[in-house]
């Protein structure tokens, strides 16, 4: 397996769309690869490939290894920049050693790891028997991990490739589960009418980012600023709420929000603005306030007061950020939410948050503490994914035989940690009998935002790290 044709094969699956929720194409893509390559291949309704690739000869006696990557990507775009997410293929170009995407998520999370298995799938290099994963919808709500039938796996040594530091093996990870408050216009006090001119704050330029990778960062919120101005912009004589909107996606820490409003009078709402953003700037240095008029008559539904204090008291009692550390790994959250998007449906106002946790029993209360939250406000609660952790397994042979492989192949000695993000490995070691896994990857920064790039040095060391495990399997 060669660096270069990894490189190669991450180039092509970018042109083929692959955001979560739209996974026919890159689902296509990959199982007609794989039967070109003369291996049996299986796609389900989930759209999950499932591909065993036979031992070469003579190496019949090697353990069986399994690799898993998921095939979907966080579809973000600056708002600026003209993609289509679903049709245009994702821009890549590179800066002094890293990759970028132009003005969009990259895809290397987790791309990477499925360039990596194409590339061993393709490979005419001698190994012993091989069996890659490839899921959908891991970014959304791991539906593809879920559903997948297990019983397909014949080997127990799992290798996920889905982490993003160099030097570092990922042995357990947390829970997940994507929480969605949905609270009725009907119940919240919406009414409709038309309005005659109309005005937009949008706030713009945070830093975002994994929400649980980078939820220690304490990057501001969009969601939490929306609220902090518009209590302040409600002051305006003739104020009325028109539109609400936040956030990009459940595990992505919004970035950006805003909302639409119309008043008998702005006068002071920009110098207001200009503190304000001033004062964002001071833990996000491209922090944005963007305030223009619409001058056109429109009909659109109008927030009551009472609505919008409904609103307000959730978001003000909805935890953002770290709720507890480890109490036994330093700096490593035990426990966190993403207050992660407002969206308006038809019917509705949604507040989607993500909740983590490497405790079982703290993701039911969180789940439990949202709910209420939810019906509180006249609401309830949909909880769209739910998935607890994945634990260490303390008498591994696969990471040992890992950390080996490393030490041989990149000089080095990696860490092996546990990490506060959600992993399908969870959905692995509950369903595969005996599963040992372990989870690796090059390093990638600023994942689910668009300023997501991929180290290539890093990349090329991971390439030797996966073919010295590969040709020396029989040594587990």
């Amino acid at each position: 397996m060669e660096y270069n044709r990894v490189s190669e094969l991450f180039y092509e699956i970018s042109k083929v769309p692959r955001g979560s929720g739209n996974p026919e194409g890159i689902s296509e893509f990959i199982a007609s690869f794989a039967m070109k390559n003369g291996c049996q291949v299986l796609k389900d309704a989930e759209c999950n490939v499932f591909v065993s690739k036979p031992a070469s000869k003579g190496y019949e006696d090697y353990e069986t290894l399994v690799f898993q990557a998921h095939m979907d990507m966080v579809c973000v775009v600056d708002k600026d920049v003209n993609h289509d997410f679903l049709t245009d293929p994702i821009e890549i170009e590179e800066r002094d050693g890293w990759i970028y995407a132009k003005g969009t998520t990259l895809g290397a999370d987790d791309g990477l790891g499925v360039a990596i298995m194409m590339a061993l799938i393709e490979s005419k290099e001698p190994m012993g028997k091989t069996e890659y994963i490839f899921t959908t919808d891991e970014e959304t709500n791991m539906t593809g991990a879920q559903n997948f039938d297990c019983s397909l796996v014949t080997g127990k040594y799992i290798i996920n490739l889905d982490n993003e530091e160099e030097g570092v093996l990922i042995v357990s990870s947390a829970g997940i589960s994507d929480l969605r408050m949905k609270l009725p216009y009907s119940s919240l006090g919406v009414t409709e009418e038309s309005v005659n001119n109309s005005y937009e704050i949008w706030i713009d330029g945070f830093k975002g980012g994994h929400s649980g990778m980078d939820i220690i960062n304490l990057h501001l919120n969009a969601v939490k600023e929306l609220d902090m101005i518009i209590k302040e912009v409600r002051k305006l004589p003739g104020f009325k709420l028109l539109e609400l909107k936040a956030g990009s996606h459940m595990n992505a820490i919004p970035k950006s929000s805003g909302f639409v409003f119309t008043a008998d009078s702005v006068a002071g709402v920009e110098d207001f603005l200009k503190e304000k953003e001033v004062s964002m700037k001071a833990t996000e240095p491209t922090a944005v306030i963007r305030f223009t008029e619409k001058k056109e008559t429109i009909r659109t539904k109008v927030y009551s007061e009472k609505a919008y204090e409904t609103i307000s008291g959730v978001i003000e009692k909805a935890p953002h950020g770290i709720i507890k550390m480890d109490d036994h790994v330093e700096n490593l959250p035990e426990t966190s939410m993403n207050l992660a998007r407002l969206v308006e449906t038809d019917d509705a106002l949604e507040i989607w948050c993500c909740f983590r946790s490497s405790k079982d029993q703290a993701m039911y209360d969180g789940r439990d503490m949202i709910e209420s939250l939810a019906k509180d406000a006249g609401g309830e609660l949909m909880s769209a994914f739910f998935e607890t952790g994945w634990e260490r397994n303390e008498n591994s042979r696969l990471t040992p035989f890992i950390v080996k492989c490393y030490e041989d192949t990149l000089k080095e000695t990696p860490k092996v940690e546990g990490i506060h993000a959600g992993l399908e490995c969870g959905c692995w070691s509950r369903n595969i009998k005996d599963a040992d896994i372990v989870s690796m990857g090059p390093t990638l920064e600023n994942p689910h935002t668009t300023r997501e790039r991929a180290l290539l040095s890093s990349l090329e060391k991971y390439v030797s790290l996966v073919d010295s495990i590969v040709k020396n399997a029989d040594k587990i």
